[in-house]
This record gives C-alpha cells, structure tokens and sequence, in this order.
C-alpha cells in the first residue's frame, strides 16, 4: 500500500489517512510495515508529528468518553456517532469515519470555544463550509466560518441559538410567532426580516439588511434597541453599541452563494477547490484524473450538488460517499 502523498492537503488530513489505514488493515505484517512508514512520515517534519499527536490525542478522549457515562459525555458520542458513523455501517467504516471526522472536530474545538456547546449543535460547520438549511417555518439559515446553532420551534414561539460562527437569516412572517435569535450576550427579536448576525467572544454583531429587529443584552435593564437597514450594533451582556453605518447591498453581494466557475481546467484543480469545502476533503489519483477538463459553474454552498454536476457531466466519472467525511473520486475505468 503506497503512503499517502503530501498533496495540497492540510497535516491533520494527511494524518488522519494514516490512521485510517492502520485502522483498516488486518493483515499483521501488513500493519507493521505500514506503523513503520507513519513513523518515517512523522520523523520527516515536524508538523507531521505535531498533526498525528493531536489526533491521536483526540481519538484518546473519544475512547476515554466511552468510559465516562456522565450525562455530557453520553451527549458526546451520541452526537459524534450521529454525525459520523450513522447505524448498519461495519466497524471499518465507523473507525474511518470517527477519524476523519476528528480532524474537522479538532479543527473546531479548537477555533471556537466551548466544545460541547459546539459539538451538540442542531446544525454546524465547518471553518470553510457553506451550508443553507429551509427550517420547518419557511425561514432559511445560511451558516458559514464554523457556524452552529440549535433550532427550537413550537406552536407559540420560535428560536434560533446561535452558538458560534456567522448566520444570515431570512425570516419567514408569522405574526402569531416571533423569530428570536439568542446567543450569550444576548437577544434579537425579529418579524419577517433579513440579517446577519456573527458571535465571537464575549460579543455579538448584528447587521440589518432589510426591514428592522429589537436587540437587547442579556441584561434586562439594559433598554432594548431598534436596529433598521443599514444599521448594525455590537451586543454585549452588559451593552448595545452602535456600529459604523453599513450599506445593505455590500453585505448582500458578501453572501452571495460562491461559486466556481471552470472553463476548461483540470479535473484535479477543481476538485482542490471543492475540497476545502468538504468534511475530510476529496481523495483522488491526480495523474488518473489529469487529463480530463471540465467545463462548469459548481456552487461552493452546496458541495454534494456540485460533485452531482461533476459526475453527471463526465460520464466517466465515479464519486464513492457511503463512508461520511471520505469522499473519493475516480475514473470509471483505469487509464
């Protein structure tokens, strides 16, 4: 079994591969040569060594947390199983996906604060994912830059937490059901209307695209704010500061869905750049796919709908997902 090439792929992907492969061979001899290559692989850079030790480090814990059945721990790997290694898959596959998964997972315990909160979350992504999702009132959420939020709806109200990252909400109208969204500093309460709201610590920003919201600070005798478009404010737990006047259709051109528009590049620089926008990246043989061209706008926010339009219009193209965050692409037939 070759070792993996150190491609435009990030360390922590690169040492999750070895890992996978270690995790998946049965044959003993096997393994041993493949233990020895991951050794020379982590002597021969630094960062390949400090990549494998978190890793390896955060798989730890997960094994840890099995041993650990406190309430939050249960809610942990509940989650983590959820989310990568869904029911009726083999062992196999559950390893590989838990450690693929880790590397996104580390990625953000690590830039973004309280990892339970995180990891719990309704619906989250990663640093450099898209994601827009239609909520059961018509409302959408477009999430990006490691954004989380839990979802909370009923017969009189409707919330949105938002837990890290940046969100643009478009509100459906129900006037019988304000939309709030909460975070630690605070809370935005809001009709049918159009935003963007983004949590950091100890703050909260808001920026009104469309129409107005009320914004107050998790401390109630702070007085609430209207904020109309083209206003943004700052919510802390203790203060609504206003912020420099914005220009909606700025903000609006700012979250347009991304796209990428290929005419006539190589099938492995398109599937760089999809790539970083996919849970464990994308996994080819880029000599195999190098002479193939492709001719396409592939959206950016919707990484499965672009790889459907790769693979419908290249007709010798063949895309394997049964395994969450490992994605491989590769030619129907060799050559």
């Amino acid at each position: 079994m070759n070792p993996p090439q150190d491609r435009t792929q990030d360390c922590g992907r690169l040492a999750a591969e070895w890992l996978v492969r270690l995790s998946a061979e049965e044959n003993p001899a096997e393994k041993a040569r493949i233990e020895s290559a991951f050794a020379a692989w982590k002597r021969a850079d630094p960062r390949h060594a400090e990549a494998a030790h978190r890793l390896e480090s955060l798989l730890g814990q997960i094994v840890a947390l099995r041993e650990d059945d406190s309430p939050p721990a249960r809610a942990i790997l509940d989650r983590a199983q959820s989310v990568f290694a869904p029911k009726r898959r083999t062992r196999r596959a559950i390893t590989l996906a838990l450690a693929i998964g880790a590397v996104g997972l580390s990625a953000g315990l690590a830039a973004h604060g309280p990892g339970l909160a995180r990891l719990t979350a309704d619906i989250a992504t990663a640093p450099s994912e898209w994601k827009t999702v239609t909520l059961a009132d018509g409302s959408r959420l477009t999430l990006r830059h490691g954004a989380a939020v839990n979802v909370r709806m009923n017969a009189t109200s409707r919330e949105v937490e938002l837990v890290s990252g940046e969100m643009l909400a478009d509100v459906a109208r129900d006037i019988d059901r304000p939309f709030l969204v909460t975070t630690p500093d605070g809370r935005i309460r809001a009709l049918g209307t159009r935003f963007i709201v983004s949590r950091r610590t100890g703050q909260t920003e808001l920026f009104m695209l469309h129409s107005r919201t009320e914004a107050r600070a998790s401390d109630f005798a702070i007085p609430a704010r209207i904020v109309s478009a083209g206003q943004g404010v700052r919510i802390t737990p203790a203060a609504i500061e206003p912020l420099d006047s914005i220009r909606p259709s700025d903000l609006e051109a700012d979250w347009r869905p991304p796209r990428l528009v290929a005419n006539d590049r190589p099938l492995p620089e398109v599937l760089d750049a999809l790539g970083k926008y996919r849970c464990g990246g994308l996994h080819y043989d880029r000599e195999a796919l190098s002479r193939i061209r492709v001719f396409a706008v592939l959206p950016l926010d919707d990484n499965d709908k672009a790889l459907d339009l790769l693979q419908d219009s290249l007709p010798g193209l063949r895309v394997n997902r049964s395994v969450p965050c490992w994605t491989t692409v590769k030619p129907a037939r060799p050559g």
